[in-house]
């Protein structure tokens, strides 16, 4: 089994509260960064294809098999 990208649902995010908030004039179809439901940033084009890349580049390092022992490492 390997992981994968779901299909794109649409969820409810809070961006501001009273008022207060981190980006000003979020639009639909903005793309954002969000962080336990929070909007945190807007992302431009070229923040967005990295975020593409390199998920998927990373997705492909988990799904490659290849055993890894990640933090064990750094306790050693």
């Amino acid at each position: 089994m390997a992981l994968s990208l779901g299909e794109p649902v649409i969820e409810t995010a809070q961006y501001a509260v009273a008022g207060s908030g981190f980006i000003a004039d979020l639009m639909p179809g903005d793309m954002v960064s969000l962080h336990w439901d929070w909007v945190c940033d807007r992302l431009s084009a070229a923040q967005l294809h990295r975020l593409q890349h390199y998920f998927a580049r990373h997705l492909k390092i988990a799904n490659s098999g290849v055993e890894h022992r990640g933090a064990a490492i750094a306790l050693e």
